[in-house]
């Protein structure tokens, strides 16, 4: 009796045979597509999928080829169509005949990689860089105050060292930023028709920063929906698409109808009183340029 329960427990604690892993058909391909396709799927066209590729290779490439896995390409063209469509990972993943845990690894590798390159692309301007980001800080939540990230950044450490006159340049910001001698913010409530005129001024020049957001969120709409990530990895797929926002002014992509659906947030209503210098700077620069 007892030989029998012991032979019954060793049964028992047999596992099934496991069923033999399955591989999807994959459909992610750059032959089949014309440029015009590659970009309304990727926002890029082949020599520039096959550059980014080509930029984070070393960084993503797997050591074999063990259980199929996915070419530094393929890896790129995921992550790509992910940050382009903001869609579902098991959407995405369904789409181009991948398990949902794949999309994730190719997005969070391709991430990390374009996010360590970032030095090489986003520099601060020794020329004129249009349209390009300069700086980038993705570490704060949104609730911090953008005059307080402003004074914790490596741009405004520089620039109260280093700025010294006008001709140095100026940035430009809204109302909820301090205004000092290198950062320019517009008059709450204008008095006088030269400091309207400043207004008028300074809201068109900032025009040109409203509208890059607009575009940059338009190329990638992952930015436009709600990233469900980890805030690690979403500081890093920010900065990820920044990289590439770069690269595809570099690289001369097209932007179709830049200008649809780009709605631009100005707001003068944001009382940040600045230091007495930042006051004295703005106020010469309108008497002189705009009375």
């Amino acid at each position: 009796m007892e030989d029998m329960l012991l032979f019954g427990n060793l049964a028992g604690n047999i596992r099934p045979p496991l069923a033999p892993r399955k591989y999807r058909e994959r459909l992610l391909t750059l032959n089949d597509l014309t440029d015009k396709q590659l970009r309304s799927r990727y926002r890029f066209g082949r020599q520039s999928i096959q550059r980014i590729t080509d930029i984070v290779r070393d960084d993503i490439t797997h050591p074999t080829q063990r259980s199929h896995a996915l070419s530094a390409e393929m890896q790129v063209l995921v992550a790509l169509r992910f940050f382009a469509s903001g869609s579902f990972m098991q959407v995405i993943g369904d789409t181009v005949g991948i398990d949902k845990s794949t999309v994730s690894r190719c997005v969070d590798k391709v991430s990390k990689a374009l996010a360590s390159k970032s030095d090489q692309y986003i520099k601060w301007p020794s020329e004129q860089r249009k349209r390009k980001f300069t700086n980038i800080v993705a570490r704060w939540p949104g609730s911090v105050h953008d005059s307080h990230i402003m004074r914790c950044s490596q741009i405004s450490e520089h620039l109260e060292q280093a700025h010294k006159c006008v001709e140095d340049g100026l940035i430009l910001g809204d109302s909820g930023y301090a205004c000092r001698s290198f950062l320019m913010t517009p008059y709450i409530r204008p008095t006088e028709p030269y400091r309207e005129r400043f207004n008028t001024a300074h809201t068109r020049t900032r025009c040109c920063i409203e509208r890059t957001f607009g575009w940059w969120k338009k190329r990638f709409y992952c930015l436009h929906a709600e990233l469900r990530l980890q805030p690690e990895k979403v500081c890093t797929l920010i900065m990820a698409c920044a990289v590439l926002h770069n690269l595809a002014i570099e690289m001369r992509e097209p932007m179709e109808d830049p200008d649809d659906e780009i709605q631009m947030f100005w707001n003068i209503n944001k009382d940040f009183r600045g230091p007495d210098e930042g006051r004295v700077v703005r106020d010469h620069i309108a008497r002189t340029f705009f009375a």
